[in-house]
């Protein structure tokens, strides 16, 4: 029996990094599954580096840490200015 799983055939189907699997419903690709990259689509056609993922992530919140941790900052020195007394500098006259 020739089915779209079958090697070496025309109708051949493609899945690239992943394996065909012959199922009820018809040939199907079944992606990869490793530990450095994740696979999508239905023939396994997009993956990405778990590492890229894990460093975008841990940029991004490194960034937002770091923006946070201005905007404390920002928030203490202003506070601390709304609450300095005007009398400060200022030299008391006789």
């Amino acid at each position: 029996c020739v089915n779209k799983c079958t090697k070496g055939t025309k109708s051949q189907m493609n899945c690239n990094l992943g394996t065909c699997q012959l199922q009820r419903s018809g040939p199907r690709c079944l992606c990869p599954n490793t530990n450095t990259h994740w696979y999508w689509g239905e023939t396994c056609e997009f993956n990405i580096a778990k590492s890229l993922v894990y460093g975008i992530v841990g940029a991004v919140m490194a960034v937002l840490l770091l923006a946070l941790i201005i905007l404390i900052i920002l928030f203490s020195l202003s506070q601390r200015k709304r609450h300095r007394p005007e009398s400060e500098g200022e030299q008391i006259r006789p």
